[in-house]
């Protein structure tokens, strides 16, 4: 058995009934409508009779099988799109990085203010008691009063010193067997040991074994 499938037939013979089939003789015929049969199965004999079949059954042996395919039909409307699916999970994190390359040094920037000094004043007293202004700040003679022979009283300070290093000026002393000696001390609010008047920050006590006497003398007070 032989079997073909066929798009189109041009003419077929007139219908004949025929063992629960269609059979077909050799003169022509109207076309079977597409839009009631979608396709027929049929056996060719070698006379030419042509019986139509169930499509699952075989033709007897020595005649061929036709299968009439249906025209195809006008493409339907596009169909309302699904629902969106569930979302796919996660990928796994990629590795990390390299770190990037130190950026370029930016430019300099402006100089800052100057500093506060590490001191907050400093004096030069002459021999008589007078301030040396050109190597003082912040003490000016105002601030400083010659109490009695060797003895020098800093008050009125515009700042609060905590700390005070003295030295003396050069001196040359007739008898060199008596060294001369300054003594300091800032007050802190207490009295003073010498005799400055209430008030006083600094006290300033120039002595020798001859006692109290007028000597100049340099102060660092911070």
């Amino acid at each position: 058995m032989r079997t073909k499938t066929l798009t189109a037939v041009a003419a077929l013979s007139a219908m004949l009934v025929a063992g629960g089939g269609y059979a077909y003789g050799a003169t022509t015929a109207a076309p079977i409508p597409s839009t009631t049969i979608t396709s027929l199965t049929f056996c060719k004999a070698g006379d030419g009779t042509m019986v139509f079949t169930a499509t699952t059954t075989p033709c007897p042996k020595n005649q061929t099988r036709y299968t009439l395919a249906g025209v195809a039909g006008t493409q339907g409307p596009q169909g309302v799109p699904g629902p969106a699916g569930p979302a796919g999970t996660n990928g796994t994190n990629g590795t990390t990085g390299l770190n990037g390359l130190n950026g370029a040094a930016g430019p300099v920037g402006p100089s800052g203010p100057p500093g506060a000094p590490a001191y907050s004043g400093y004096v030069h007293v002459l021999v008589d008691g007078t301030v040396d202004p050109l190597s003082s700040f912040n003490v000016t003679q105002a601030n400083v009063l010659r109490q009695a022979p060797g003895l020098y009283c800093l008050s009125g300070l515009p700042f609060s010193p905590s700390f005070v290093s003295g030295s003396l000026g050069w001196y040359t002393r007739a008898n060199p067997i008596s060294a001369t000696d300054i003594f300091v001390q800032v007050d802190h609010g207490d009295p003073s040991p010498w005799g400055c008047p209430a008030g006083t920050q600094v006290d300033v006590q120039v002595g020798s074994s001859y006692g109290q006497e007028d000597r100049e003398f340099y102060l660092l007070l911070i």
